[in-house]
């Protein structure tokens, strides 16, 4: 049988193999730094977050966070957030705040508001919890629509979209323009695409051109 430890203190990923060698095997002490809970249910070890759901922190996939501020030297603080349950995103019930996230990618310019998963990494020397997120992934479903169809309509659409807002975009851009004069009737041409971002406020895809008529002369005579 594995040898029982004394203290567990710290860990990416604590698996207490040693709890499942003997029914009688039990732990003797859990240390947790701040914020941190060790519950023994039985057999069962759970290490999770005071306040949040052991459920929540066994998803592999982490959980959505808003980042507050940038820290610098690539750590970041956050705000745990929730499905709002109409697609978007909102402050998650019990709350969870950090000081202590790093961005895997390694950048100093993820920018406050920008929408980011987060995992449980372990603990600093100080016993802080850790957290780790990746800015370049984030969600494409659900987005703000702001495509046009062709040259749209006379009225300026005024809808707005802000990073802050949680959700992806979807917008059309016009590229470039082609006036053809070798047509019987010469015909001024656009060209748009449609570009969608994903809730980190990156570009993730570009679709092909679509041309539209812009205008043509007309016979005065």
């Amino acid at each position: 049988m594995p040898e029982r430890p004394d203290d567990i203190q710290r860990g990416s990923d604590i698996l207490a193999s040693w709890l499942n060698a003997s029914k009688n095997a039990q732990p003797r002490r859990i240390l947790g730094g701040n914020g941190i809970l060790a519950t023994q249910s039985g057999e069962d070890l759970i290490i999770s977050l005071a306040g949040v759901s052991p459920g929540t922190l066994a998803n592999s996939s982490g959980w959505w966070a808003e980042i507050t501020a940038n820290n610098g030297s690539g750590r970041y603080s956050f705000k745990r957030l929730q499905p709002d349950g109409s697609g978007g995103l909102t402050d998650a019930s019990p709350a969870y705040t950090s000081d202590y996230a790093y961005d895997v990618a390694e950048t100093d310019q993820v920018l406050v508001g920008t929408k980011v998963r987060v995992m449980l990494g372990g603990l600093d020397s100080s016993n802080n919890p850790v957290f780790y997120f990746d800015s370049r992934i984030g969600s494409v479903d659900s987005p703000t629509d702001l495509t046009v169809s062709g040259e749209g309509t006379l009225a300026a659409d005024t809808t707005e979209w802000n990073i802050s807002d949680g959700t992806p975009v979807t917008l059309t851009v016009q590229t470039r323009t082609y006036f053809d004069d070798t047509a019987e009737t010469p015909i001024l041409y656009g060209y748009s695409r449609d570009l969608t971002f994903n809730t980190a406020g990156q570009l993730v895809s570009v679709s092909g051109e679509t041309r539209y008529e812009i205008d043509s002369p007309e016979d005065c005579s």
